[in-house]
């Protein structure tokens, strides 16, 4: 009589915490651990500072998570369903500081359709971020003389952008990209992660009163940190050593944190 194979071993039951690859969730812990540990924020600032050159107060600070600058600056400016000359006016400043601080011709807002929902010059201006993909290929083809790349297309993708966490302390601005598995993001259409948070930057400054105001600077937070980023080994040791104790909710980051996937080529 031929005896049945032998069935695997089962394997013990996962937690979903055991497994997660979420990198929003990662940043959701990190900015948690900010906001709701004092002691964690001091020791975590005072790195950021020192990679960084801020001087980011652990005192003095807001925190903001996908943070969306160029769609909230452009919504403050009025009401769209009640498309006033004023509301015309500031819409038109904006959009061609955005366009002189990416060294495009803010003129050609007079000359071509893409910046505007119907007829040029008596219809509303679009938002960047809603240009139409097609009618930026056609514009580009014309005003592109090869010195800037995809000039129209990166102003779409910086505001369009969301980083995933801002600090802003006095004077200090610096923006933060989580990452855990994975690098920038790029496409084969040109788009590049890393040149967009540049862009933000340097069209921000320009542009937006607060960022214009501001020392403003960027990290990365990583398991592939450089030399001026930070490595989720800092960041998971400065909670181990601040965690609150006998606090259910601290006990909680601290296990998803030491559960933290890496990347494979690590």
């Amino acid at each position: 009589m031929q005896k049945n194979p032998e069935l695997p071993l089962q394997k013990p039951v996962m937690m979903h915490y055991q497994i997660n690859r979420e990198e929003r969730h990662f940043g959701f812990l990190f900015l948690t651990a900010i906001v709701s540990n004092p002691l964690f924020r001091k020791e975590l600032f005072d790195l950021l500072n020192s990679r960084s050159e801020l001087h980011l107060d652990a005192d003095e600070f807001d925190v903001y998570a996908e943070v969306a600058i160029f769609r909230d600056q452009w919504n403050s400016l009025g009401d769209h369903t009640n498309y006033t000359e004023a509301l015309h006016v500031q819409r038109l400043n904006m959009l061609k500081g955005i366009l002189s601080a990416m060294n495009i011709d803010p003129l050609l807002v007079s000359e071509y359709d893409l910046f505007w929902t119907g007829e040029i010059g008596r219809s509303k201006l679009w938002y960047p971020g809603k240009w139409s993909k097609t009618k930026i290929e056609e514009l580009e083809a014309k005003i592109v003389t090869g010195t800037v790349n995809k000039p129209l297309f990166r102003c779409r993708w910086l505001c369009n952008a969301k980083p995933d966490i801002m600090i802003h302390s006095g004077e200090n601005i610096l923006f933060i990209e989580v990452k855990v598995e994975s690098g920038m993001g790029s496409s084969e259409q040109g788009y590049s992660q890393e040149q967009t948070q540049n862009d933000i930057i340097d069209v921000g400054i320009k542009v937006i009163d607060w960022m214009r105001q501001g020392h403003v600077k960027r990290i990365n937070l990583t398991h592939l940190a450089e030399e001026k980023d930070i490595d989720w080994k800092e960041i998971t040791d400065i909670y181990s050593r601040t965690k609150i104790q006998s606090d259910i909710g601290a006990d909680m980051l601290h296990r998803h944190f030491q559960n933290m996937p890496k990347p494979k080529k690590l």
